[in-house]
């Protein structure tokens, strides 16, 4: 699991024993150049694919986090190791009276449940965005359940409706500071999500938002993130041969007193 700033950002890198190079984007994360950024890495080793625990982490069992910056080619210009358990163990095995000795990558540690690491650093970004700066802390907002749950019947209410300018007034903050965080490199991935919810306006008949959901805070409370408890997503369409789903960040603009998605 990754957070930044206190704010859950990402799960589940890697389910199986072994996985390749996971890959997030910070980006969306970072506001400006000016504040520092603390990055936290929290590992669960030793859960198999059902997601039960195991008695002991399995063997070969490592992981490595780089922090890296690219430019607009995916050039590595600047990389940073912030987190790295890979151990050498050696296993003694006696069988049948003859001792042999397995040695092997993994981590000594067996049993722990998780294991944590903090970084710190300063981005080097030449852009800045209003994000969530503007927002209300929201911990002891006790209404806050029945207002996510609104702003999430009010986007399937658009999609239901059919109505395009409704929907790109809905998504015009967070399409923005997405194209300008990622330097307009995700423009791609914005124009599909367009012809995604275009497509679904037309051929959704079902549109369910989720009810039971807990709240991830960020540190100051102004970025929260809704976690469904049964569904994948907040809110699924359903469609002929399809189905689509969607959860959202969201803050609480300090202007307009409104709930907003943003990331």
């Amino acid at each position: 699991m990754i957070y930044i700033n206190g704010s859950f950002i990402y799960n589940l890198l890697g389910e199986n024993r072994f996985m390749e190079e996971e890959k997030y984007l910070l980006n969306e994360f970072i506001l400006d150049n000016q504040n520092p950024v603390t990055i936290d890495l929290i590992i669960k080793p030793g859960y198999d694919e059902e997601g039960n625990k195991r008695e002991t982490i399995i063997k070969e069992s490592y992981i490595t986090a780089v922090l890296r910056k690219e430019n607009a080619h995916d050039e590595l210009l600047s990389h940073v190791t912030i987190f790295d358990n890979e151990e050498y163990v050696t296993d003694t095995i006696v069988e049948e009276g003859n001792t042999r000795y397995y040695t092997y990558p993994g981590t000594s540690h067996y049993g722990m449940k998780e294991f944590k690491k903090q970084y710190n650093f300063i981005p080097e970004v030449s852009y800045n965005v209003e994000g969530w700066k503007n927002g209300k802390d929201l911990r002891n907002d006790l209404q806050l359940k029945q207002k996510i749950i609104q702003l999430y019947q009010k986007l399937a209410h658009i999609i239901e409706s059919n109505d395009s300018k409704a929907l790109n007034d809905f998504f015009y903050t967070l399409y923005k500071e997405r194209a300008i965080s990622s330097y307009n490199m995700k423009a791609p991935f914005s124009y599909e999500d367009w012809e995604n919810f275009l497509f679904m306006m037309e051929y959704g008949y079902r549109y369910d938002v989720e009810q039971d959901f807990k709240i991830e805070y960020s540190q100051d409370g102004k970025l929260i993130y809704a976690s469904p408890n049964k569904n994948k997503d907040m809110l699924r369409v359903i469609g002929k041969e399809y189905a689509e789903g969607f959860t959202f960040y969201m803050y609480e603009d300090a202007t307009t007193n409104e709930l907003k998605f943003i990331r």
